[in-house]
């Protein structure tokens, strides 16, 4: 208020500056009028103060016209796990042979020094016990092997000389991308023919694919078979009628790579769950700001992936549930709220999904979901007394069909990527509580300006922007931040909101108005004056005020300035006389 002060005692200097005559005969009588406007403050703000200042989140984004609140969240589920083999389970299979049968000759056979060859040809079944090729469960035709194991051990009698010439199994393997057969033929450069005998020789069979079979033991799971074809020479020792030479082949499938067949979902894995947190509403249910938000306008787009589930899929999103993170103690039908989808006849959403024709290209098929008011009614989750900050999204897979035919690899998944857009584009009823400082206020102490006004008033001039009207008010506070307890804290003031199109925007001018004057009592100017700062408080939107939706702009404003109109003068002498 310095000034004021200063102009009110710059006529006082004027009439003195001019006068020659000694001070003591000079006329010190004054008599002056003034009337002042003086600005002392101002304060301004957009849509992106109004939500920023008193919101943690970083997800309010402008699309070039409009703010969109953009969240993202995502779900990953799998259709179902398969094993060809149950974890620490191998499988076995061989078969003994009678020399006599394979060899005419007087026995006890005894021919020191003497070459005798035979030859057995051998077809075996190995069965995977998990494997289900009939019935209700999945049945596997064919399997894309990535890593398997296979041992191998001959037998003979003891104190007989025996020298494999060749041990050969033709496997109904293919090379996974030659479709070569795989044979594998011992002995080898590791394994001589001695070593084969009684102790187990391994090896690594990789990268091949195998036909799968019905166990001709219907009570057990499918496999394969295998033909085995070994070629021996007897060089010494003695074999009775009785005695046997065998092999045993045990095998162990570390990691597949995909399967074929008929599948059906696992309905423990087949579904996912997905959160959200919406920080604004968080920031609000936490007291952070005040306010009342429905948002009229909702976007859900939901991005399926399917990566190498190549059968026939319904997706479902289950349900949209809104909820109240931090109020447990809430019943349940206060804290949750559920959206209605298709129309609002019920609360799930299904669709047939694409899938994959062939495995392992690296790209998924996506299905895409678009959601809003159109098709549900999400919007609806946000109500005059309940302000959800956090969703729950939960999502389902099934065959879509009755077969269920196609293909799983191992790492078989889909993967949901939950896009959620929220214009601020608000229902009628919702209001939003915006509170700052005045910028540029500051009055001084050291004079008492009712020693020199007559009267005084506050004006306030608003220019109103925003589409939704405002009801705005004071505090003023003392050094120590604590509200002075003053009448100018008890006015409210109401601005009008400008012309709006059929969609809730501004197209209209902003609303100018500056006839808002409050008078100011000695009291009041004196609170007024010593005061180290001001607030206000803009109520944006109310349920009387507003009747319509308002769709919010980047380029909404709202501004205030604060004048001090004040009149007074001095009569007297200068000298004080």
């Amino acid at each position: 208020m310095k000034k004021i002060c200063s102009i009110l005692l710059l006529g006082v200097a004027l009439l003195l500056s001019g006068c020659q005559d000694d001070i003591t005969t000079a006329n010190t009588d004054i008599d002056y009028r003034l009337a002042l406007g003086l600005p002392i403050g101002e304060a301004n703000f957009g849509l992106a103060d109004l939500l920023e200042k008193v919101y943690s989140g970083d997800n309010l984004e402008p699309d070039g016209r409009h703010f969109n609140f953009v969240m993202d969240s995502e779900g990953e589920f799998a259709f179902r796990n398969i094993k060809l083999l149950k974890d620490g389970i191998t499988v076995s299979a061989g078969e003994d042979f009678r020399f006599s049968d394979y060899h005419s000759a007087s026995y006890p056979l005894s021919n020191p020094g003497i070459e005798i060859p035979f030859k057995i040809n051998s077809t075996t079944f190995i069965g995977f016990p998990s494997i289900s090729t009939s019935g209700n469960e999945e049945k596997i035709d064919s399997a894309a092997i990535e890593t398997s194991r296979l041992y191998i051990r001959l037998n003979k009698p003891a104190g007989v000389d025996i020298e494999i010439k060749s041990f050969k199994i033709n496997f109904p393997f293919e090379d996974y991308e030659t479709r070569e057969p795989i044979i594998l033929e011992a002995p080898t450069s590791e394994y001589n023919s001695s070593d084969l005998f009684d102790q187990d020789c391994y090896f690594d069979i990789n990268d091949f694919m195998v036909k799968i079979l019905p166990n001709p033991d219907p009570t057990k799971g499918g496999g394969f078979s295998f033909d085995v074809e070994i070629d021996a020479v007897f060089k010494g020792g003695t074999i009775n009628e009785m005695d046997q030479i065998g092999y045993k082949v045990t095998y162990e499938i570390f990691e597949h790579k995909a399967v074929w067949g008929t599948f059906t979902a696992d309905a423990n894995l087949a579904k996912t769950h997905a959160a959200m947190s919406f920080d604004l509403l968080k920031d609000l249910n936490a007291g952070k700001s005040e306010g009342s938000l429905m948002f009229e306008e909702i976007n859900l787009d939901l991005t399926l992936k399917n990566y190498d589930i190549g059968v026939p899929l319904k997706i479902t999103l289950d349900s949209m549930r809104g909820y109240l993170r931090d109020k447990p103690e809430e019943p349940y039908d206060k804290k949750y709220k559920t959206a209605m989808f298709q129309n609002g006849t019920s609360k799930k959403y299904s669709l047939q999904a694409e899938h994959p024709l062939v495995p392992f290209t690296g790209v998924p098929a996506q299905t895409v979901i678009i959601l809003d008011n159109k098709q549900g009614r999400i919007a609806d989750l946000f109500q005059q007394n309940f302000q959800p900050d956090m969703f729950d999204f939960f999502f389902s897979i099934d065959i879509s069909n009755a077969t269920g035919n196609g293909f799983l690899t191992k790492d078989a998944k889909v993967e949901c990527d939950i896009h959620l857009e929220v214009p601020v584009n608000l229902r009628e009823g919702s209001y939003y509580i915006y509170t700052d400082t005045i910028k540029g206020f500051s009055l001084g102490e050291d004079l008492d300006l009712t020693a020199f006004l007559d009267e005084a008033e506050l004006g306030l001039q608003f220019t109103n922007g925003l589409p939704l009207g405002v009801e705005f008010s004071l505090n003023l506070h003392d050094a120590t931040g604590k509200i002075i307890d003053s009448e100018l804290n008890k006015e409210i003031f109401m601005i009008k909101a400008p012309q709006k199109n059929n969609i809730g925007e501004v197209s209209g001018a902003p609303v100018v108005s500056d006839n808002f004057r409050v008078k100011i009592s000695p009291k009041t100017l004196k609170q007024l004056q010593n005061a180290a700062y001001i607030t206000y408080s803009a109520k944006v939107g109310s349920e009387e005020m507003d009747g319509e939706n308002t769709y919010f702009q980047d380029a909404d404003s709202f501004a205030v300035k604060l004048k001090l109109f004040a009149k007074g003068g001095y009569t007297g002498n200068v000298l004080g006389e």
